[in-house]
């Protein structure tokens, strides 16, 4: 965590209310300031949201927000620094959803381009899981280790098909089996779950700064 004694200037962050800790540690940087005494300063700060109703913030290029809602029925938007709504849309939850390394979205099989997200073409998704449990349908085996077989032999067959290296034990080689990534026209996805952004979530990036009652998120000065 920097330290919180350099001088800020007109920064814009974003405040999540996080639980307190009923039983506070001795405090073991007295010399930083308590996050509350420095937000006390308006013209230096600015809430733009809290986490109510998303689970995960991103932030994009050029200072746009994307909110993540915690549940399927609610829009995900995006907006600028000053709450002004840039893009919002309802995406299938049973659907890959993509922020690729340019800010363009993939979604309900399309893809939107950045900045503004009003063009828009249709896009092909590949979710092996989705093929493989398709195929587990169709297999008329009742024996599990057979079937188990035919399933591995059946999505590596997949895999070489779209130009990809089987992967044993996914499970253990995580980092090295998944995939989440667009080639030639059409998003592949082998992972378990099918949200990913090569954006950073700040929700998840910070991990602790003594057990404070607030997470801070410094953006652009």
């Amino acid at each position: 965590m920097p330290n919180m004694k350099m001088r800020y200037t007109g920064f814009i962050f974003i405040l999540f209310a996080l639980a307190c800790n009923p039983f506070p540690k001795k405090d073991t940087h007295p010399d930083v300031p308590f996050i509350t005494d420095l937000l006390k300063d308006k013209s230096k700060f600015k809430l733009i949201t809290n986490m109510e109703n998303l689970s995960e913030i991103i932030f994009l290029e050029d200072d746009q927000i994307f909110l993540k809602p915690d549940r399927s029925e609610l829009p995900f938007k995006i907006i600028d620094v000053n709450q002004k709504l840039v893009f919002q849309g309802n995406f299938d939850w049973e659907l890959p959803f993509f922020i690729d390394k340019k800010g363009n979205l993939y979604f309900n099989r399309k893809k939107y381009f950045y900045p503004d997200y009003r063009k828009s073409q249709d896009f092909k998704n590949v979710v092996f899981a989705d093929s493989v449990s398709l195929k587990s349908e169709s297999l008329k085996i009742d024996n599990d280790s057979l079937k188990i077989k035919a399933l591995n032999e059946y999505e590596s067959s997949l895999l070489k098909r779209y130009g990809y290296e089987p992967c044993e034990y996914p499970v253990v080689h995580q980092e090295r089996c998944d995939i989440f990534e667009v080639k030639n026209e059409t998003l592949f996805v082998r992972k378990d779950y099918i949200f990913d952004s090569n954006f950073s979530r700040t929700a998840k990036d910070v991990k602790e700064f003594d057990d404070l009652p607030f997470l801070l998120q410094v953006g652009r000065s």
